[in-house]
């Protein structure tokens, strides 16, 4: 059986690994939403520490330069035009589809700091874009970023599927830690009904009945414990004083309330053969014989 304090000491075992779990599910709850924090938090102690907390990645390789419709992109419109494209394609990505619609291109001009019309010609002239109706977007851009997002989607699926376990764990931990703290408290409670039970059986057996002896002997433990700071530990050492005092009265119960009185009388820690007057020794021995007469009888 184990003791109520290994039950506590497991209790706050359990409790602990709880509080592990909470902090890992945190943080796949994190990965679970984006799985972009790592990454900003490189990017703000680094040099881009000015980019946005919201920025998405897309790539861009480095000889993009030298395609074909982009040569012909910068022999027509410079360095302004090729900057107008990969401006283009950073608002692309800032979409949830990729898609940007074509009656919103003005709003872009004084984002651009360029004109409405050479924005238009980047979009329909150099086959760069690809325009579905009122929107456009990049083929080419989507292609590239496919391997990326699959990761994404695969990192925040695996997330998922840690923060559940971690979130299954943690209930299940709670629940063995709430048994065991159950048990211990059944434990506890069980050893105090055994104590109690104990203590029933072990009763003070008075060798006296009447009501007289009975106020005389609390009447000494109170006196004991005023005057001495001192109370029985135990119905067993309380029972062998009784006994004693029995002893030393020949049985006779008006001689032990004697003792009783004259041990408080003379602030004594225990009890005494009683001191009787020489005069009065032979009444006293005769009505002491009569009394343990009577009780045998």
């Amino acid at each position: 059986m184990y003791s109520v304090s290994r039950y506590r000491n497991f209790y706050i075992f359990a409790k602990g690994i709880c509080f592990v779990l909470i902090g890992y599910q945190r943080k796949s709850r994190a990965l679970m939403h984006g799985g972009k924090h790592k990454s900003q938090n490189t990017l703000r102690l680094s040099h881009f520490n000015k980019m946005k907390k919201d920025a998405y990645y897309f790539p861009h390789y480095s000889n993009a330069r030298n395609d074909r419709k982009i040569m012909k992109l910068r022999r027509i419109l410079g360095l302004e035009g090729y900057a107008i494209y990969f401006m283009l394609l950073e608002t692309l990505r800032d979409q949830t589809d990729f898609k940007f619609p074509i009656a919103s291109i003005p709003e872009l001009e004084f984002e651009f700091r360029t004109s409405k019309e050479k924005i238009m010609s980047v979009v329909n002239d150099f086959d760069l874009f690809t325009i579905d109706g009122n929107v456009f977007y990049s083929i080419q851009q989507v292609a590239y970023l496919q391997p990326y997002l699959q990761r994404t989607e695969q990192a925040r699926l695996a997330a998922v599927t840690r923060w559940n376990k971690a979130k299954s764990m943690q209930k299940q931990c709670v629940s063995i830690a709430n048994d065991y703290a159950k048990r211990g408290e059944e434990r506890k409670g069980e050893k105090k009904r055994e104590e109690k039970k104990i203590g029933e059986k072990r009763k003070i057996v008075m060798p006296f009945h009447s009501e007289k002896f009975h106020e005389k002997w609390e009447l000494w433990k109170e006196y004991r414990k005023e005057a001495h700071n001192f109370s029985y530990k135990s119905i067993i050492s309380e029972q062998a004083a009784i006994m004693k005092l029995v002893k030393l009265a020949d049985g006779l119960e008006t001689v032990a309330i004697d003792i009783i009185v004259q041990s408080i009388a003379e602030k004594w820690k225990g009890f005494y053969k009683l001191q009787i007057d020489t005069e009065n020794d032979q009444d006293n021995q005769t009505q002491r014989i009569a009394e343990k007469f009577s009780s045998q009888d």
